[in-house]
């Protein structure tokens, strides 16, 4: 986990359960709702995500949402809970810096489901000094290599306009993040 990253006290537990309530399902990923929280701990905004009613996303699905997006919309590696043999099953990670966690859950999400929890069960904590800072002038460009990386890999999961639209949000989406971070640490 982040080291600066918060979990509600029932987000574990409330993962788990969505596992064991789906058992016959093909779950290979829980995840819920975040906020985004400055240094100071004070909420920024709601995070950007899944939305909706608590329910198994497919994993199709749910690869075309981040990619037309331009972000990863499952969340990060501390707010997701993953099926060991899921994992196990899709190799290690791999590099960029930006990309490996959403390389991971796409990886999984070609053979399984989501299962996706409506409560915030975690903060997301920005400041000029985190990883995601470090690296926001690049994550754009990482984003749009990974769409590209998948288009080739599968077009038929994500489709050309998906794409087209992701790769336009990605760079908004990473100025946009700059942004933020700025503000939110003055």
């Amino acid at each position: 986990m982040s080291h600066d990253d918060l979990l509600d006290t029932t987000c574990l537990e409330e993962q788990i359960a969505g596992f064991t309530r789906h058992k016959q399902k093909n779950i290979g990923i829980v995840t819920c709702k975040k906020k985004i929280i400055n240094k100071d701990g004070k909420k920024v905004m709601p995070g950007f995500g899944l939305r909706g009613q608590s329910k198994i996303i497919s994993g199709s699905f749910a690869i075309r949402k981040s990619i037309r997006s331009g972000r990863d919309v499952i969340a990060e590696p501390s707010f997701v809970l993953i099926n060991t043999s899921s994992l196990k099953a899709s190799g290690p990670f791999e590099l960029p810096e930006f990309t490996p966690d959403i390389k991971m859950w796409f990886k999984i999400l070609q053979k399984k489901d989501l299962y996706f929890i409506d409560k915030t069960l975690a903060s997301y904590r920005i400041s000029e000094q985190s990883t995601s800072s470090s690296v926001s002038k690049s994550q754009g460009a990482q984003f749009v290599a990974l769409i590209n990386e998948m288009m080739k890999t599968d077009s038929t999961i994500i489709g050309y306009i998906n794409a087209k639209i992701g790769v336009i949000r990605s760079h908004l989406d990473s100025q946009l993040r700059r942004i933020i971070t700025k503000i939110s640490s003055s």
